[in-house]
């Protein structure tokens, strides 16, 4: 039985299920124009939608989480960082609730299986070109992912990463750049290193490469952290629409 055949294999009404009927998704019309305006600002003042991704899907996934970032009984107000940063991440709510995203999505019950099953998975991750949470816990692999997911925001050529702990209590990432060689940083060994190092070196890479600048968005997650990526004009407008800080480029020994 394939995935999408086993979501729909739901309990009747009078089966015990697991979510209670308040934590449901809410939303009204004030809610839908404000995500419909939102993803037009959001493209207007330089963030990219990947592209494949359904414009209404995507509106669905937004509004399917407006607990996170719209707070209860409120209106949705002017907010546009709390919006983004829900969709700048991942989410499995699109089959969690999949109910109601077949009552907001109809055409979706009249896909097969395979590509239904594609289509969530593809709306449940950061629907950004540019823009994404990215894992900076220090477990297992995930240093090393952490590389990989910065090279992809900016589009550099990365292979080879590893990760080695150090005799001096810090943790040294190693990776080849495409046409630049061998680059690496060094963060604490522990759990939550700060990242600084990190995103100092990804920012002297892609201004070599002139590709543009990494800004971090703070999401409050204590494993995670928001990026984007885009050229220096495009990150200021982006910041003063969301609401966050931005300095600029930093200033390196390097050219």
């Amino acid at each position: 039985m394939s995935f999408w055949s086993f979501l729909f294999r739901k309990p009747t009404t009078t089966a015990a299920v697991s979510i209670d009927p308040e934590q449901r998704p809410s939303f009204t019309a004030a809610d839908r124009e404000f995500v419909r305006a939102a993803l037009r600002q959001f493209e207007a003042n330089g963030l990219r939608i990947r592209s494949g991704l359904d414009r209404d899907l995507i509106s669905v996934r937004a509004l399917i989480d407006i607990g996170l970032w719209r707070p209860d009984d409120q209106m949705p107000g002017d907010d546009l960082l709390s919006l983004f940063l829900v969709l700048a991440n991942g989410t499995d709510s699109l089959t969690w609730y999949i109910d109601d995203v077949q009552k907001e999505f109809p055409s979706l019950s009249s896909i097969d299986d395979d590509h239904a099953e594609e289509l969530l998975e593809e709306h449940s991750n950061s629907i950004f070109a540019n823009a994404r949470s990215i894992c900076t816990v220090n477990e297992d692999t995930s240093l090393e992912t952490m590389v990989y997911e910065f090279a992809a925001l900016s589009d550099l050529d990365v292979s080879e990463v590893t990760q080695r702990a150090q005799k001096n209590g810090l943790t040294r990432i190693s990776f080849n750049v495409d046409g630049l060689g061998q680059r690496h940083f060094e963060l604490e060994s522990r759990k939550r290193p700060d990242i600084t190092p990190a995103l100092a070196e990804m920012n002297l890479i892609a201004k070599i490469k002139h590709r543009g600048q990494y800004l971090l968005v703070p999401e409050g997650n204590s494993e995670s952290e928001t990026f984007i990526f885009a050229d220096e004009g495009t990150l200021a407008k982006l910041a003063g629409l969301l609401k966050i800080e931005f300095a600029g480029a930093s200033r390196t020994s390097e050219d």
